[in-house]
Parts: C-alpha cells; sequence; structure tokens
C-alpha cells in the first residue's frame, strides 16, 4: 500500500466540520493548514480541495490496543459460547498465556508483518492516532520484541504511536509471584525505557495486587514512563485507587470501581477510560458506573481493546456503537470518547483531538454529510481520505 503525498500547504472547504464547543457544532467551512498545523478555519475563502458537503472529524483516537500478538483464540470463543468463563478458561491455561506461548515462538519480522496489517486497517477507518501495548511476551527478550515491534510500526507508517510498555500482564508460569515482580522492577523497566513512554499494569483479582500495581507503576515513573493501568475489569480491585495515588494519566476498564475511587480519579486529574466492547463480547452485564461520571462532570475516552481473548474489534465505528447500545453512551460521549477525550488519556489533548487552530492537523473526511452515521451504520465504508500532519495519508 503506498500513502498519498500533499504539499507542505493544503486547504480543504465545502466541508461540514464537526466542532467541539459546548456540545457538538457543525460549521460549514474551510481548513488551512501548513507544516501540519491547522492554521485557520474560515466559513468562506479559497480552497485547493473540494469536500463537496461531506463532514470532516478529527482524526480519531484509539487509547488502549493490544496489536502486537501472534496467535488466535476462536476456540476459547467457542468454549465462552458452550457456558465457560473468561476466568475459568484462564484457569485451564487459556488466556493470556497461551497468547504469550503464540507471541514467544513467533520471531520479529513475522510478528511486524501481522502487526502491520492491524494497524493498517485501522488508518483505512480513520484512526490517525493508537496506543498499543507489549503484554504477550512476559519475559525479558519477548516483552523487547514487542517494543522493537511497536517502535518499527511508528516507523513505517504515518500513523501517530503512543507505546505502552504491559510486562505485568499476567504472571508467566517459570516464575513465582514476587520473582516475577523483581524481574519486571529490576530488569525489564530498565530496558523498557528506550521503547516505552507508559507502564500499565493490570490490577485484578486474576492479575496483580494493588500493592505489586503500585509498586511497579512507582518504579517505572523513576525511569520516565507514566503510569496507567488496567483496573477494576473483572472485580472491584481497587484500581482507581491505585491510579489516583500513584497520578496515572488514565485508568482503564472501570466496570467494578468505587464511586470513591473513581471520585479520587477526577482529583489527581485521571482520565476513565472505558472498553464497552470487551464487556460486549464478553457477555458482561455489569457497566461502568455512567450516572456517578456523568454526575460529577467526568469525561471518559473510549478504546478498543483489540486483543485475540477479549475483543477482537478493529473498528473504531463498531466500538462506538457497541459503546451506546451497550453501555447506553449518547453519540457525542462517543465520538468525543475517540477524539478529544482519547487525546486527554494519552496526555496529548493540547495537540490532538478536535479541529482546532493551532492543533495538529490530523483530519477524516467521511461520505455522509451526518457524522453520526457512522455510528449508526458502522460497517459501512465511510471513509473517503485520512489526513495526518497535514498530508493526506490514505484516499479510498
Amino acid at each position: 500500500m503506498s500513502f498519498l503525498k500533499e504539499m507542505a500547504e493544503l486547504s480543504i472547504g465545502n466541508a461540514r466540520l464537526v466542532l467541539f464547543k459546548e456540545g457538538i457544532e457543525i460549521l460549514k467551512g474551510i481548513v488551512y493548514m501548513r507544516d501540519g498545523i491547522i492554521q485557520d478555519i474560515k466559513e468562506e475563502g479559497d480552497f485547493e480541495i473540494d469536500a463537496e458537503g461531506r463532514c470532516m472529524i478529527p482524526g480519531l483516537i484509539d487509547p488502549h490496543t493490544h496489536l502486537v500478538f501472534s496467535g488466535r483464540r476462536t476456540q476459547e470463543f467457542e468454549k465462552r459460547l458452550k457456558g465457560k468463563t473468561y476466568e475459568e478458561i484462564a484457569a485451564e491455561g487459556g488466556g493470556i498465556l497461551s497468547t504469550v506461548q503464540a507471541t514467544r515462538e513467533t520471531a520479529e519480522d513475522t510478528l511486524f508483518t501481522l502487526s502491520l496489517k492491524r494497524v493498517l486497517s485501522l488508518l483505512k477507518k480513520g484512526i490517525t492516532t493508537v496506543e498499543i501495548k507489549s503484554g504477550y511476551g512476559l519475559d525479558i527478550s519477548s516483552e523487547m520484541k514487542i517494543l522493537k515491534v511497536i517502535k518499527r510500526i511508528e516507523k513505517e507508517l504515518p500513523l501517530n504511536i503512543s507505546k505502552t510498555f504491559l510486562g505485568a500482564h499476567a504472571f508467566p508460569l517459570e516464575y513465582k509471584r514476587e520473582e516475577y515482580v523483581e524481574v519486571l522492577i529490576k530488569e525489564m523497566l530498565p530496558k523498557a525505557k528506550e521503547y516505552a513512554e507508559f507502564c500499565d499494569v493490570f490490577c485484578d483479582r486474576i492479575a496483580f495486587s494493588p500493592e505489586e500495581s503500585l509498586l511497579i507503576l512507582e518504579e517505572a515513573k523513576k525511569y520516565g514512563m507514566r503510569p496507567k493501568i488496567h483496573a477494576d475489569e473483572l472485580s472491584y480491585s481497587e484500581g482507581a485507587e491505585v491510579a489516583a495515588r500513584v497520578g496515572a494519566v488514565s485508568a482503564d476498564h472501570l466496570v467494578y470501581s468505587s464511586r470513591e475511587g473513581l471520585r479520587r480519579m477526577k482529583e489527581n486529574n485521571v482520565t476513565p477510560v472505558l472498553l464497552p466492547a470487551t464487556s460486549f463480547f464478553l457477555g458482561e452485564s455489569k457497566k461502568p458506573d455512567l450516572e456517578f461520571l456523568r454526575e460529577e462532570g467526568i469525561n471518559f475516552a473510549i478504546g478498543s481493546d483489540f486483543n485475540p481473548g477479549s475483543s477482537p474489534y478493529l473498528s473504531p465505528f463498531l466500538v462506538m456503537h457497541i459503546g451506546c447500545i451497550h453501555y447506553g453512551l449518547t453519540i457525542e460521549e462517543s465520538i468525543k470518547g475517540m477524539s478529544i477525550w482519547a487525546a486527554k488519556a494519552l496526555g496529548i489533548e493540547k495537540r490532538k483531538g478536535s479541529i482546532e487552530k493551532g492543533k495538529d492537523a490530523d483530519l477524516v473526511i467521511l461520505d455522509t454529510d451526518d457524522f453520526r452515521d457512522i455510528i449508526y451504520m458502522p460497517e459501512y465504508e465511510w471513509v473517503l481520505k485520512v489526513i495526518i500532519n497535514g498530508e493526506i495519508v490514505y484516499e479510498r
């Protein structure tokens, strides 16, 4: 696949611009870009590319993915259809550890090829920024292999990629619990800092305890990695409280979080990331406390949690659709959740996530004059053009 290139200056007009004000405002106008930055937004003037009255939205952002892995978990999906739970399958040797085994056995070049295809699929669906985690290695060489693959993808494609070290995803079989925590802190973190800007921990009853999570994340901060956390996904695990205490940039899942934990997150500027496709795929009826988040005025991001075991969904449109149907999100919450609020979950809200003068020119032209269509009918090919840093990088 070749990427289209444009000049340092670009202007697109006759577009229905989706702007985030108090709510969502639609402005028929022109966006002027130069050197990767939005220079101006006008209602009238000359322009180079005619959007012909179609919608232009900010480049979409997926703030939570596990894109780099090998193998498949189709057989586990079938087991769950027959009544097995996610935790029962994990206890039988399936789950994360089965993907770890397959990923360890896959050469770096092969892993890169597999992962590159997935990221390309995201680009063609309007994703301009994506967070990618490690976590399917769980030993030094395999975790570094995954982080190197993420770095290679960043160099190969024009997307903006946020890189996260998730060595604390599960406990590998070859270590005792306390031994692996020590390996993480003393051996993995010093190496991961060369590749990752964030450090994540899976804090839950089948994974890392609140005490272990806090210890790992505090150590990661010493190496310049900002904390993130999988919090309260399968049970109340004090994950939200740990996120607040460590000053995490985000806490993700939050299905079983307490109101006190969510309140502390707000006080410490931790962005909630909801992952509705995961709950949907696992058949979970329990949902995050949306009523409280709304009452408190807490803006929350939306992520796909793309992974082979609990969320095999690559389409942001489908994730937003599931968020509306399964979690009861509004269309405004969904679109902002995968743009401006997702940017905050990655600490880049001053540069990305909305169509504003002075921000990066990451934009998507849709094949519709009503942006709500992408959530209403998520499987249609809505994306006509993807612009990243002021350059057209994909055109249908």
